[in-house]
């Protein structure tokens, strides 16, 4: 019996415009089997402070320091597309990855990112049984799990669920520390069935103004339909 043998090679553009050199360094091919992955590497404008990451449509923030960067993020089954954009005054470059991700399929992910550094914003998300998830109770019974918890500003906080069930799901932040930054912009991403043909997304946003407050972002709902097609 013969097998049939897939070889994947990963997609690499460099696009260098008045100098601004991206280069991402990890991963270093086009097929991972970890659900959580750190985007690393380099752009050589050390004046830059901050870059934007697209993973699949999601615009993220991170903060790049003496010219490298570092962003965890959680990849989709299947293909994933990765990009890494710089603005540096009028200039602008992008680096890209097209990544394959042999992972689990998850029927939910929510993803929080904001618009501060050295901000710590915590995304907690209630399931229909009324079970939290947050950084202080990251899995829950029906396997609800906070797969990133960042800590030192922009995020992502990423949650995820395996199989999900139907009814309504909450979403809150907590303004855990500001250092000073008082108002932070929160972005939430909800992803249903993401990689799939049924997959759905929302957005919410919400402005946020005293630290060690909670704030409710709001809530969305999975019908049972959509769980049996």
């Amino acid at each position: 019996m013969r097998k049939k043998i897939t070889l994947l090679i990963s997609t690499i553009v460099i696009v260098n415009l008045f100098g601004i050199n991206i280069t991402i360094e990890d991963p270093h091919s086009g097929y991972s089997s970890e659900r959580v992955v750190h985007i690393k590497g380099n752009i050589s404008e050390n004046a830059i402070t901050q870059a934007f990451v697209n993973v699949n449509g999601l615009i993220m923030t991170t903060k790049v320091s003496s010219g490298n960067f570092d962003l965890p993020v959680v990849l989709a089954p299947g293909n994933n597309f990765i990009e890494v954009i710089a603005k540096y005054n009028s200039e602008t470059a992008k680096n890209s990855i097209n990544l394959f991700s042999k992972v689990p399929k998850k029927d939910l992910k929510v993803v929080l990112v904001w618009d501060t550094d050295n901000t710590d914003l915590d995304l907690w998300v209630t399931d229909p049984n009324e079970e939290a998830c947050g950084y202080s109770h990251r899995e829950t019974k029906i396997s609800g799990n906070l797969d990133v918890d960042v800590t030192t500003g922009y995020g992502p906080e990423t949650f995820t669920l395996g199989n999900a069930i139907p009814g309504s799901y909450k979403i809150h932040i907590h303004y855990y520390s500001s250092h000073g930054n008082e108002q932070s912009k929160a972005n939430v991403y909800v992803i249903m069935f993401e990689g799939s043909s049924k997959e759905r997304r929302q957005k919410f946003e919400t402005i946020l103004t005293k630290s060690g407050d909670r704030y409710e972002v709001g809530s969305f709902e999975i019908k049972p339909d959509w769980l049996n097609k």
